[in-house]
């Protein structure tokens, strides 16, 4: 994927992202969290450079200049943990599987179709309730059994509950 491509492909996952958070904040049901930051990496399987963006997802002005950084992280440390773990044996799907509390890495990036979106600034269950309503909406995940399987590894009940039927509320392309 060009650089030309993958701009393209950052702006549709913006469009599928600013969707479905409306969603997943409802389900969330915090409201101090309006926004988040997303992480997006390139395809990882393609032998050109890997490329990535950082972005605001919502609204993150009600967070202090030190969550945004934060958050921003977190995202990214998320998705690179899974990117360097994709080559393991049995190579991981969801940021989840090597959580550790405390070193500060956390559950909320997802791999989908050679794909990573992370996202950080909400609950865990709800970060990675939108980075897998992103894949679905935009097919890199088919919503049974690719997605439900990364959902199970978590037992993200925000993601399995019947209402995330993404297809309702997200725009296809």
């Amino acid at each position: 994927m060009n650089a030309q491509d993958f701009a393209r492909f950052v702006s549709e996952v913006q469009i599928n992202a600013n969707l479905a958070l409306p969603l997943v904040l409802e389900m969330e049901g915090n409201p101090n969290k309006t926004g988040a930051y997303l992480t997006v990496m390139g395809d990882i399987n393609s032998d050109e450079t890997d490329t990535y963006r950082i972005f605001p997802v919502g609204n993150v002005d009600l967070y202090t200049p030190f969550q945004r950084v934060r958050y921003s992280k977190l995202s990214f440390e998320k998705a690179y943990r899974l990117y360097k773990n994709k080559s393991l044996p049995l190579s991981h799907r969801s940021s989840v599987e090597s959580r550790d509390e405390s070193s500060n890495m956390f559950g909320g990036a997802i791999l989908a179709d050679g794909y990573i979106f992370s996202c950080s600034a909400l609950s865990e269950i709800a970060d990675e309730a939108l980075s897998l309503s992103i894949a679905v909406s935009m097919e890199l995940l088919r919503h049974h059994p690719d997605a439900v399987d990364i959902a199970r590894i978590s037992n993200n009940q925000m993601f399995l509950h019947p209402s995330m039927e993404l297809n309702r509320f997200l725009r296809k392309f």
